[in-house]
């Protein structure tokens, strides 16, 4: 007996179908099948064989050694009926077997499982995307949209910053921060896309965004300037008071420091951190207040070397002012 056998797995015998072999029995054909010699049954009192030629005949035919039956195989993988000839239950009744095939291809059910595996070879072979692969790609070019748009806004908001220019005006649609988005979105389809269609509560607009965005890139700012001093070893503070607009007392506090470039080059730095508003304006006060928020950016006290006031007493007193009691 030749010992030629199918170049896919038994469908008779596999009972977990992973992606490999799901592949290798749609896609690999018994070219040497005439070179075995299958076993003889006795059907309707005379000896029967399963002949190889049915193989060619009806491509999607497998035939399982174990079985010495065949199988539909994208109905055996992909169908969906449970005791179906040739795909879920096994054919051997080789007198009747082009009877049974002739109605299997005209099912609607084996039609549907056809389309299946013929997909499922396609994403195999990478001719096709997955549902999976085209979701990703879908929420990844969402995505990159988003970025795109929110990049542009942040853009436009740091350089009217830059500028000392007003964001906003009397009215929303009419400020300077939508004037010159507007004007973006002429060369930027992307953008002019999302001004014109997006929600209303997914524009990144509203001035509540506006402020939430200025606020974060004021920390990055924060941030990289605090580094900068802390990488500088040691470093001094400048600090006054005075009232605002609305009679709130602020303290502005800077840093003075030398920097140090990648070419060794030493570099004098005075960076304004931030305004803090002070509940009272006595030296214990200040001084506390001053103490907590070097601490809060990370700076160390330890390595405070100066201190820089004007001459009003509860800064510069000898006693009780700012300078002393630090």
């Amino acid at each position: 007996m030749a010992t030629a056998c199918p170049p896919y797995p038994d469908p008779g015998e596999t009972k977990l179908w992973n992606n490999d072999n799901k592949l290798s029995l749609l896609s690999n054909k018994w070219k040497d099948s005439k070179e075995y010699k299958f076993p003889p049954r006795n059907i309707g009192g005379k000896e029967r064989r399963f002949n190889s030629n049915w193989l060619a005949d009806y491509h999607l035919l497998r035939y399982s050694q174990s079985q010495d039956s065949v199988y539909c195989a994208p109905c055996l993988l992909f169908g969906s009926s449970k005791d179906r000839a040739l795909s879920s239950s096994a054919v051997s009744d080789w007198k009747n077997l082009s009877t049974y095939v002739k109605r299997h291809q005209v099912d609607e059910l084996h039609r549907a499982s056809v389309v299946l595996a013929e997909n499922f070879v396609d994403v195999m072979v990478g001719k096709k995307e997955s549902i999976l692969c085209k979701i990703s790609s879908s929420s990844k070019q969402i995505v990159e949209k988003k970025w795109h748009v929110l990049k542009e806004i942040i853009e436009v908001l740091i350089m009217l910053g830059k500028q000392n220019i007003a964001i906003r005006g009397h009215k929303e649609e009419k400020s300077n921060f939508m004037a010159v988005l507007q004007g973006l979105a002429k060369k930027d389809p992307v953008l002019s896309d999302h001004l014109a269609n997006a929600p209303s509560n997914a524009k990144y607009t509203s001035p509540e965004i506006q402020n939430e965005l200025l606020s974060l890139c004021g920390d990055q700012i924060l941030d990289m300037l605090t580094t900068q001093c802390k990488n500088a070893g040691v470093f001094a503070i400048m600090a006054d008071e005075s009232s605002d607009i609305s009679t709130k007392e602020q303290l502005s506090i800077c840093v003075r420091y030398i920097e140090k470039n990648e070419h060794n080059r030493h570099k004098l730095r005075e960076d304004f951190l931030g305004f803090i508003t002070c509940k009272s304006i006595k030296g214990q006060a200040i001084a506390q207040l001053t103490l907590e928020n070097l601490q809060h950016w990370g700076l160390d006290v330890l390595k405070l070397r100066a201190q820089c006031y004007d001459g009003a007493s509860n800064m510069s007193g000898k006693d009780n002012g700012v300078q002393a009691l630090i």
